[in-house]
């Protein structure tokens, strides 16, 4: 992001991808917890 110039495109499309990276690791930790949850409570 540092190397893009605020406003232009590829800077809004390099948001774009950071956001979905975190996104990902957001959906991945939730799963996580979820099955972790899921599991504990079947014992």
């Amino acid at each position: 992001m540092s190397r893009q110039e605020k406003g232009s495109n590829s800077y809004k499309r390099q948001q774009n991808n950071i956001a979905r990276i975190h996104q990902r690791i957001q959906r991945q930790r939730k799963d996580f917890h979820y099955k972790t949850a899921h599991q504990l409570v079947r014992k």
